[in-house]
């Protein structure tokens, strides 16, 4: 899968090969032909240089669009269509969201051989932090706090949104483990259906590595974590998944983008999610 002709951020602070083929003119043509009223597409203007999946922006007669593929692996139409739904309720809430865009059949998702796409407007504002390494940190306190007020304003949304739980496990922020009174025993549980997982901790004495880290303080906080409210939350909030009015420091958010990360856990979690995004190296 590696292509060394686009490098992307790596999680070391470097770039690197993408492990994921860029997307190819032909490629993006042939899905954005079942859209409707975007006009011809001219060509592709940007390559993303985040890790995970494989996006550009395309400029099209009428629109730039913003396209992003994933591989079937990692998520199915259905698991994908999931995010969308999220995202139209925040929408519908006045959240400054780019929209999730229909093909002529009415899907936002749209599977193509191995991989499965989904096709945004373009966010509205500037990408301060497009060409920034991955969960880099704020480049000032005032952009901290637009993130962290447009954070609440997310969550205020959410608040009456009801969805089941994200069907997949794959690069998605949940919190079940935390919540757990007992979360090896949890894990373990959930190893049947997360072979790869399994293989990957069949390595190492991650039992023992758990506890070490979980028991100074899981007894103490497991109880008071139960008791929040489950919400849809954002589940990957940093700097580099908003756009601002400028670059100056005390610019404003203008769009709220990638909800890849997003499910069903509780404000908190994701606000302390949000932090080790923002504010801890990796």
């Amino acid at each position: 899968m590696t292509d060394e002709s686009h490098n992307v951020h790596g999680l070391a602070g470097h770039c690197e090969p993408a492990q994921w083929p860029p997307l190819r003119f032909e490629e993006v043509s042939d899905l954005l032909s079942s859209f409707v009223g975007i006009g011809l597409t001219q060509r592709i203007t940007w390559h993303s240089p985040r890790p995970l999946s494989a996006a550009c922006l395309v400029q099209c007669a009428n629109t730039t669009l913003f396209v992003k593929r994933h591989h079937h692996s990692v998520r199915t139409v259905a698991t994908l269509e999931e995010e969308h739904r999220f995202i139209d309720h925040l929408r519908a809430a006045k959240l400054p969201i780019p929209a999730v865009l229909r093909n002529s059949a009415g899907r936002s998702a749209v599977g193509m051989g191995d991989w499965v796409y989904e096709v945004h407007e373009r966010a509205t504002g500037i990408d301060i932090y497009r060409d920034t390494m991955s969960w880099a940190p704020p480049a000032s306190t005032q952009h901290a706090c637009a993130a962290g007020a447009m954070l609440g304003q997310l969550h205020l949304a959410a608040s009456d949104y009801h969805a089941p739980q994200r069907h997949t496990h794959i690069l998605v922020a949940r919190s079940e483990l935390i919540y757990a009174a007992d979360p090896i025993a949890a894990l373990e549980a959930q190893l049947p259906q997360r072979p790869a997982l399994a293989d990957y901790l069949h390595q190492r004495d991650w039992q023992t590595d758990l506890a070490e880290v979980l028991a100074p303080w899981h007894a103490a906080a497991q109880p008071r974590l139960t008791r929040q409210k489950t919400l849809w939350t954002h589940g990957d909030w940093h700097v580099s998944n908003l756009c601002w009015t400028d670059t100056d420091e005390n610019a404003a958010v203008t769009a709220i983008v990638d909800f890849g990360l997003s499910a069903a856990t509780f404000a908190l979690f994701d606000l302390a999610t949000a932090i080790e995004r923002n504010a801890i190296s990796w």
